[in-house]
């Protein structure tokens, strides 16, 4: 089995899907869920092989999903949750952020809230980009 497809991976997907939905920081997660920081963490980067029933007993009661969804690395959906309740806009985005990273896109959401949006992206894109079409090019050699 790859690393990519491992238990401990999949379950590190699955909290992090859920606490984007619910708006959760990894240490928001710890302290609603009295799990440590620290195995939080080992968790969200696929790295406990054995989280204990405990731990998931808690982590699902703290993000509201059952714990079979979390136990059974087979199950991509929560059966007991209401897959209606997710507009397919917002579905579409957090394939993008689950694509991407929650922690990077957290980043670039910060870095533009803090820059504004025109800086942020000149800074993504090069000092080049433009967000408007540039005005046709003058010819300062010809005379006027």
């Amino acid at each position: 089995m790859s690393a990519q497809n491992s238990p401990a991976r999949t379950l590190a997907r699955k909290l992090d899907r859920r606490m984007i939905q619910l708006g959760l920081s990894q240490q928001a997660l710890a302290q609603k869920s009295g799990v440590s920081d620290s195995e939080v963490s080992r968790l969200l980067k696929g790295q406990s092989k054995r989280p204990g029933l405990h731990n998931i007993l808690r982590l699902a009661r703290a993000l509201d999903v059952s714990v079979d969804f979390l136990a059974d690395d087979t199950l991509q959906d929560d059966p007991c949750q209401d897959r209606s309740s997710v507009p397919p806009e917002e579905e579409a985005l957090l394939e993008l952020v689950r694509s991407i990273g929650s922690r990077e896109v957290s980043m670039i959401l910060d870095a533009t809230r803090i820059l504004g949006f025109e800086t942020a992206i000149r800074r993504l894109y090069g000092a080049e980009f433009r967000p408007f079409p540039a005005s046709p090019a003058r010819n300062d050699s010809a005379p006027e």
